[in-house]
């Protein structure tokens, strides 16, 4: 067998472990993440705020939190090697039920109303962070040039 041949499979397997260890630290960061968006809708309302925070602050917090927690799913799926829209589709459904969840926490914890209104701003936040996934990606492979965005 020629020594030529038998490299490119020696980088195959070490990039599917280099693909695998990414997905196990994006799997791993999203659920830390998770665990702390846990925390900060379970506390009551005078724990976290100060008087400085109006509810524009807040939402921002959210868009931020929503957002990254979307970036981080996306990036654990898109090791998978789906297509786009199916990784984008899963990754706003699964924020979508979190950002539920979070409502349902809020308002069963008495600290908080849960109101559906912030589930779609929680999903606004999420939608904004895939968009600038989509097109850091796609301006890689040079699309966005061809589409003149």
């Amino acid at each position: 067998m020629n020594p030529k041949q038998a490299e490119p499979t020696q980088q195959t397997e070490e990039s599917l472990r280099i693909h695998n260890l990414y997905r196990v630290i994006y799997m791993m960061l999203s659920c830390l993440w998770l665990l702390f968006m846990y925390q900060l809708s379970s506390q009551p309302t005078g724990v976290l705020s100060f008087r400085f925070i109006d509810l524009f602050s807040y939402q921002s917090a959210y868009l931020f939190i929503y957002g990254v927690l979307s970036a981080l799913v996306f990036l654990s799926l898109h090791q998978y090697g789906r297509k786009w829209i199916v990784e984008y589709t899963v990754v706003l459904g699964f924020v979508c039920f979190i950002a539920i969840l979070d409502e349902w926490n809020q308002f069963h914890a008495g600290f908080h109303r849960g109101a559906f209104t912030d589930v779609l701003f929680d999903l606004a936040g999420a939608m904004a962070a895939l968009l600038i996934l989509f097109m850091v990606k796609f301006r890689k492979k040079g699309l966005l040039k061809k589409w003149k965005i």
